[in-house]
């Protein structure tokens, strides 16, 4: 018995250890996985490839575009594609992205219209829960001022009220002022005039864009000329000073006007309003003034400045005319925009806004003058246009500013009994027609 037992024990360890050589012998993950290429974990930055790729038909090498690219412009809504010369070689690759057009405007509504008491020239700001006003305050006739009024989206509420600049012995009472908004501020250029002495004086300022409107930059005197009406034909016009903004810089624009020349003299300054460099922008070759109507205005939009100024066509009435310029200010493009039979000046308000061009100037002869809007395209192709007021009175000079936001266009008009010219030399701000003077506030909506 102990003899067939002792057979067996050797059998089974030896089966014992073949099967536990067997078991070692296993590898640690399933048979299937040893023929899969090893995962590695993506990074959170993912090197571009650094093979470029190989030349095709001759045509350079060139490295594929980078994940982060890619990944970039497929978030931003568009598709990497490639770009190539004129040989068809790639030469590079593009975000491109469907171009949507802009909302169609249809019609312009009048909603409402704000007064504000011995007031003129107002330039409007409007954001999504302010409006500012900045006006030219007459409160006090022998002593005008620039003021500004803070009211409620709607204007149903006056927020706030600020002095900003006083008459001074040294360069006398303010008379025009002009602003332009980057969202965050409020810049200023403006003129002071000194009738006594038959000069004028620029100036500029920033303000924050908020119910405190606190004054954080200003330049020291610009620019000295004669005083409106003293001009001689060489002598630079201060009043209604262009404000442009740009990605990097702010410029004030002034124009010297004559029979031969149509000149703007442009300065630039960083967004602290300290002065970079000033220079000349003759546009006598292509356009042609008018005595003393080269009020215009000008924007910044997709590299390009955009100018609209009044000009004679022939022998005919000023028709809004259009000026393109690049970067450098070299004129890439111009054309009559709007033509009428009447004369068409005081381009003094225009923006561009989600691809739409807004101006509004004037139209017709000083007895019988209309304000007008007009929309028009990126391509200035005119969309829809409005009157927006007649003159009804005496010395009512319609001098109009523009700002555009949301749905609503709010367009600012002296009304009433204006102040007369300068070249009157009255000291007071009476036309002898006894209606207060006003700074109307026109709120539009566009749909």
């Amino acid at each position: 018995m102990n003899k067939l037992i002792i057979p067996i024990i050797i059998v089974a360890v030896i089966a014992i250890g073949i099967g536990a050589f067997f078991v070692f012998q296993k590898p640690a993950f399933p048979e299937q996985l040893l023929t899969q290429k090893p995962v590695f974990q993506k990074p959170a930055f993912p090197e571009p490839p650094m093979e470029p790729q190989p030349p095709t038909d001759n045509c350079p090498q060139i490295m594929p575009p980078s994940p982060i690219l890619k990944e970039q412009c497929e978030k931003d809504g568009g598709k990497l594609e490639p770009k190539k010369n004129e040989k068809g070689c790639v030469i590079g690759y593009e975000c491109e992205k469907e171009v949507v057009a802009p909302p169609t405007i249809s019609t312009l509504s009048l909603l409402k219209k704000v007064d504000i008491e011995n007031g003129a020239r107002p330039e409007v700001v409007a954001t999504d829960n302010r409006v500012f006003v900045v006006y030219l305050d007459t409160s006090t006739p022998q002593s005008s001022k620039f003021s500004v009024k803070i009211f409620d989206e709607d204007m149903n509420t006056e927020i706030a009220y600020k002095t900003l600049v006083t008459r001074s012995s040294e360069y006398g009472s303010p008379t025009d002022i002009r602003v332009a908004s980057d969202g965050n501020y409020v810049y200023a250029f403006y003129e002071a005039a000194d009738l006594t002495a038959k000069k004028s004086y620029l100036f500029g300022a920033k303000y924050n864009l908020n119910d405190g409107f606190e004054r954080v930059a200003y330049t020291d005197l610009i620019a000295t000329s004669k005083s409106y009406g003293s001009h001689l034909p060489t002598d630079e016009h201060m009043d209604d000073p262009i404000v442009l903004i740009s990605q990097n810089s702010v410029f004030s624009m002034t124009r010297i006007l004559s029979s031969s020349a149509y000149t703007y003299v442009v300065r630039e300054f960083d967004k602290n309003l300290n002065f970079k460099k000033s220079f000349n922008i003759e546009l006598s070759s292509i356009a042609q003034s008018k005595g003393d109507y080269g009020q215009a205005s000008a924007v910044y939009y997709n590299g390009y400045y955009y100018m609209v100024i009044p000009s004679m066509k022939g022998v005919a009435s000023l028709d809004l005319f259009l000026v393109k310029l690049d970067m450098n200010w070299n004129i890439v493009d111009y054309r009559f925009i709007s033509q009428s039979s009447k004369d068409e000046y005081f381009v003094t308000g225009m923006q561009v806004y989600r691809d739409y061009f807004f101006v509004v100037y004037k139209e017709g002869s000083i007895a019988d003058a209309f304000s007008i809007l007009k929309v028009f395209d990126n391509d200035f192709n005119e969309v829809i246009s409005t009157t927006v007021k007649k003159v009804e009175v005496k010395g009512e000079s319609l001098r109009p500013s523009l700002s555009v936001n949301n749905e609503k266009i709010l367009i600012g008009l002296p009304t009433g009994g204006g102040p007369p010219p300068m070249s009157s030399g009255s000291k007071t701000f009476g036309t002898g027609t006894g209606e207060t003077r006003k700074a109307s506030i026109y709120i539009f909506e566009k749909k």
